[in-house]
């Protein structure tokens, strides 16, 4: 198992923290958990979708039956 760090430079406590390196102008009034979202998803190298639950059940069923 191998753990990434974020730099201390990229957390959102760090002065030196630039929110709009992280989020788009489009997350509303709740900047910080777009900035939380978007570093976790950097950390876990992980693309964040715009998919509902219901689109991600079925992209499962569909990539579990071509598996199969």
């Amino acid at each position: 198992m191998s753990v990434r760090l974020l730099p201390p430079a990229e957390s959102p406590s760090s002065p030196a923290f630039m929110a709009s390196e992280v989020v788009s102008s489009d997350v509303g009034d709740d900047t910080l958990t777009a900035a939380c979202s978007g570093l976790i998803s950097q950390l876990g190298k992980m693309k964040k979708v715009n998919l509902g639950w219901e689109d991600k059940v079925l992209f499962l069923k569909l990539y579990r039956e071509k598996q199969g």
